[in-house]
C-alpha cells in the first residue's frame, strides 16, 4: 500500500513537472508566433506603402504616356494632308504632299454673229452666225517631290483637232531658280502667256494673233523677287509646237523678259487680266525682247526678227488695265527689210462682285512693210459675269466687237477666234455670246 502511494506521488510530481514545462513551451511559442505576426504585419504595411508608390509612379507614367500619344496624335493631324480633294484645283497627294497631281479641264462655248459689207470676190453685205466651241482644254499638273514640278497640257479646238500644247519640267533649283524644259510658252508677251481662261475678253487680241511666238520647245530659266523678276529662254521659235524639227521656221529664238512691280509685292494680282475685288493697288511694268534666226528655204524664210514689247499694268480694288505695244524688225531673205508695230489697250472694271464691265482697242500697223496694207483698228466693248469669285473658270459673256476697216486690206489674218472674217471693202462687226465652264 505504502509503495502504491510512493508510486503515485511520483507520477504525479513529473505530471506536474510536464505541465508546467509544457506551459513554458506554448508561452515561448505563442511568443515567437506573436513576434512572426507583427513582422509580418509590418512587411504588409511596407508593402502596402511601395504598392501605393509603385501605382503612382505607374498611373503618373501613364498619364504621361497618355499625353505624349495625343501630342503625336495631335502632330499626325495637323502634318499629314488629305489623299484628295478640291482647293481650287482637284488633286491626288500623298499624306505628306511631296507627290501631287492636279487636273484641270475648261471649254469655250460660243454663239457668234458677223456682219460685212463686201466679202472677197462678192459685192454684197454677209452675214454669218452659228455655234462652235471654240476650244477644250485638259491638263494635268503637279510635284514630284519639292524639287520637281511637271505640266502636261492638251488642246481641243472648233474642228475637233487635238494638239499637245505643253510638255514641260521644272527644276526647282537652289537659291529661287526656276528651269523648265520642254514644249510651252515662253515669256515675252504678257498676254500671250496668260491662260485663255484668264483673258478679260473672250479671245486674244489681233496683235497677239500677229506678233506673239505662241508655243515653242526649248528650256527656259526664272527666278523671282520681291520687286521684280525676269525670265531667259532658247527655244526654236514662233509657232513650233507641234511641228517637227526640220518644219520649224528658225534654227534659233531667244527670248527674255524683265517685270518690275511698285506699291505691292503680290506677284499673284498679274496671274490674270481680269483683276477682283480685294486685291491690293499695283503697278508692273513689263518688258520683252526676242530675237529669231532664220532657217533658209520657202517663200517666207526670214534671216532673222527682233521683237520687242513693252507694256504698262495697273490694278485696283475691282480692275485692271493694260496697255501695252510691239514692234517687230524682220530681215527677209529675199526682198528689203521692214517692221511692224501694234498696241493693245484695255480695261475691265466689277461693277458688283461678280459682274464686270470692259473695253479694248487694237490697234495693227503694217508699218513699211512692202504691199498696200493699211492699219487694222478694232474696238471691243463686253460685260462679264463670273458665279464663283474665287476662279475665272466659270465665266458667261456678252461681247460686241467693231472693226473700223476692210479685214483682208490688213497684215491681221482672218480668225474666228478674233471673231473677223474675210472681207474686201467696208468695216465689220461682231457679236458673241460666250459660256466658260469647266473645274
Amino acid at each position: 500500500m505504502i509503495r502504491l502511494l510512493a508510486l503515485l506521488l511520483i507520477v504525479s510530481a513529473v505530471h506536474a513537472q510536464t505541465n508546467e514545462d509544457l506551459q513554458r513551451e506554448l508561452d515561448d511559442l505563442r511568443k515567437v508566433v506573436e513576434q512572426q505576426a507583427r513582422e509580418l504585419e509590418a512587411q504588409k504595411s511596407q508593402a502596402d506603402k511601395q504598392s501605393d508608390e509603385l501605382g503612382h509612379i505607374k498611373a503618373t507614367q501613364l498619364e504621361s504616356d497618355i499625353e505624349n500619344y495625343l501630342d503625336a496624335a495631335q502632330g499626325l493631324q495637323t502634318d499629314a494632308k488629305p489623299r484628295a480633294g478640291y482647293d481650287g484645283r482637284f488633286f491626288i497627294q500623298t499624306p505628306d504632299g511631296n507627290y501631287r497631281l492636279m487636273f484641270r479641264w475648261y471649254s469655250q462655248f460660243r454663239y457668234n454673229w458677223n456682219q460685212r459689207e463686201k466679202e472677197v470676190l462678192q459685192d454684197e453685205s454677209v452675214q454669218t452666225q452659228g455655234f462652235e466651241v471654240s476650244r477644250t482644254r485638259i491638263w494635268f499638273d503637279g510635284d514630284l517631290t519639292e524639287h520637281f514640278y511637271f505640266h502636261f497640257r492638251l488642246n481641243i479646238d472648233s474642228q475637233s483637232t487635238v494638239k499637245l500644247v505643253n510638255a514641260y519640267v521644272r527644276w526647282k533649283a537652289p537659291k529661287g531658280w526656276n528651269i523648265d524644259i520642254g514644249e510651252r510658252w515662253f515669256y515675252l508677251s504678257r498676254e500671250d502667256w496668260t491662260l485663255p481662261m484668264d483673258q478679260l475678253t473672250t479671245e486674244f487680241s489681233a496683235n497677239d494673233l500677229v506678233f506673239a511666238i505662241g508655243t515653242s520647245r526649248g528650256v527656259q530659266v526664272n527666278k523671282n523677287h520681291k520687286q521684280f523678276r525676269y525670265y531667259f529662254a532658247i527655244s526654236d521659235g514662233p509657232f513650233s509646237g507641234g511641228q517637227n524639227f526640220t518644219a520649224a521656221t528658225t534654227d534659233y529664238t531667244l527670248t527674255g523678259r524683265f517685270e518690275y512691280q511698285f506699291a505691292t509685292d503680290q506677284w499673284g494680282i498679274w496671274d490674270d487680266l481680269v483683276g477682283r475685288r480685294g486685291r491690293p493697288f499695283g503697278i508692273m511694268l513689263g518688258i520683252g525682247l526676242g530675237y529669231a534666226d532664220g532657217k533658209n528655204g520657202g517663200a517666207s524664210a526670214i534671216n532673222s526678227a527682233t521683237l520687242l514689247t513693252v507694256d504698262f499694268n495697273i490694278n485696283w480694288d475691282g480692275g485692271q488695265a493694260i496697255i501695252y505695244g510691239t514692234w517687230r524688225f524682220t530681215d527677209p531673205e529675199s526682198g528689203e527689210s521692214f517692221y511692224n508695230w501694234g498696241l493693245v489697250a484695255q480695261a475691265g472694271q466689277f461693277i458688283t462682285e461678280r459682274q464686270q464691265l470692259y473695253v479694248r482697242y487694237e490697234l495693227v500697223s503694217p508699218g513699211d512693210q512692202p504691199g498696200d496694207e493699211i492699219d487694222y483698228n478694232s474696238i471691243t466693248v463686253g460685260y462679264n459675269f463670273f458665279p464663283f469669285v474665287e476662279t475665272n473658270v466659270m465665266k458667261f459673256s456678252v461681247e460686241f466687237s467693231y472693226l473700223f476697216d476692210a479685214l483682208s486690206q490688213t497684215i491681221v489674218p482672218a480668225s474666228t477666234g478674233v471673231g473677223f472674217l474675210p472681207a474686201s471693202e467696208g468695216a465689220q462687226w461682231y457679236f458673241r455670246l460666250q459660256a466658260q465652264f469647266g473645274f
